[in-house]
């Protein structure tokens, strides 16, 4: 799924870049069609402003159950 997304991401940034160069839209200008499609009615396959949200990696991510704080010299005295 990690792979998936990334992928229509690279995908949906290529799409801007192709309209900005083809309307040559300032950054002011790029924001502005941002905001606008925004408010339309489009599904996320019509929208290329839209970013899909990448699920965090398996093996970077820790349960925060498990997870202990870092000793550092800073917060050592309240573990103590």
């Amino acid at each position: 799924m990690r792979w998936w997304t990334l992928r229509l991401n690279r995908k949906k940034a290529e799409q801007v870049r192709a309209l900005v160069e083809e309307h040559g839209w300032s950054p002011e200008d790029l924001q502005r069609e941002k905001d606008a499609m925004a408010f339309k009615d489009a599904t996320d396959s019509e929208n290329p402003f839209y970013v899909y949200v990448r699920p965090p990696s398996p093996l970077s991510s820790r349960s925060r159950a498990t997870h202990r704080p870092r000793l550092t010299f800073s917060n050592a005295s309240q573990v103590c």
